[in-house]
């Protein structure tokens, strides 16, 4: 089962019902968690979620991540391993 952790300003109620997961299911963490997972080299999908418009005209970045729009991730859940957890975040 795929385990979702949601960083920054994603809201917990519009995240769950947007991935198609359950609400209670999501887990949020803080961006310092999300680097500490990191440093300690866990596997983590980091999906960059922000809009085009948020994306286009912020330099930063998280090396390694994924970008698929927050409008796209529901179609593109299926498409993401079940053994891994999945870190999505926008600001």
């Amino acid at each position: 089962m795929k385990s979702f952790f949601l960083t920054l300003a994603v809201m917990l109620v519009f995240a769950g019902s947007a991935l198609a997961v359950d609400p209670s299911s999501v887990q949020r963490i803080s961006p310092e968690e999300l680097k500490a997972k990191m440093v300690r080299g866990e596997d983590v999908i980091i999906i960059d979620a922000r809009s085009p418009g948020s994306y286009n005209g912020s330099s930063s970045r998280i090396k390694g991540d994924i970008r698929i729009p927050f409008s796209d991730i529901n179609a593109m859940v299926d498409k993401l391993p079940n053994d891994k957890e999945v870190a999505v975040y926008c600001t």
